[in-house]
């Protein structure tokens, strides 16, 4: 990723309460590096970092430590976008209130679930932030978009989905309502006249890929 698109403040500094929390035994930083989180293509609505750090330990040895931060980018028409839709709280609200919840709705009931990564407050960022544990030291990785899931992998997601969908309904009858900020979704009227001038470009982009595929009506022999 070109250094233009990490900002400045964006620094070891902010993970030391993080680290403090999450590494058994921290002392310090003994290095620190933030890179390109995704493949091209592979995430649009946002800058993706994954960050590397390694950390030196109260016993005098290393360890390698890695997380995953989502930052906003910085162009006019997303500046106007998170005036009116702040995604970046949006998800920080699930991933800290909702998403807790529901997993400890199925804990209750003896089944151990969990619905995605750790998240981490970074401390004095300069910006809206995302900062997720890295679950490829989990062994998890992206599937190639254009090939999609094999059966194994597929039964799993929906498996998963189906367990999202139970507690959704539980927690609304143990709970009450979702938290106001999780109930208005995107597409709302404010958010028009920035949506169409987004989608009428990529509907472009869309169409001209369309006829590239075997089956399009362009390429068919039928």
């Amino acid at each position: 990723m070109a250094a233009s698109k990490i900002p400045d403040w964006f620094s070891a500094e902010l993970f030391e309460d993080v680290l403090k929390s999450s590494v058994e035994g921290y002392s310090k930083v003994r290095s620190f590096k933030a890179e390109s989180g995704s493949a091209a293509g592979d995430n649009y609505a946002t800058i993706m970092l994954r960050v590397n750090i390694e950390v030196e330990l109260q016993d005098g040895t290393t360890k390698q430590v890695s997380y995953m931060v989502k930052l906003p980018h910085q162009n006019d028409v997303y500046k106007e976008m998170m005036k009116h839709t702040n995604i970046f709280e949006i998800e920080r609200t699930m991933y800290n209130e909702v998403v807790p919840e529901m997993e400890a709705i199925y804990r209750a009931a003896g089944v151990e679930v969990t619905f995605g990564a750790k998240s981490y407050d970074l401390r004095d960022a300069k910006s809206e932030y995302i900062a997720l544990e890295d679950l490829c030291t989990k062994g998890f990785k992206n599937v190639n978009r254009l090939e999609g899931l094999d059966q194994a992998h597929t039964e799993r997601v929906l498996r998963k989905l189906a367990q999202w969908h139970a507690v959704t309904a539980v927690r609304i009858d143990t709970k009450g309502q979702y938290p106001e900020i999780v109930l208005k979704g995107f597409f709302k009227e404010e958010n028009k006249p920035m949506m169409n001038e987004m989608m009428n470009g990529m509907g472009q982009i869309f169409l001209k890929c369309c006829a590239t595929y075997e089956e399009s009506p362009k390429t068919s022999r039928n």
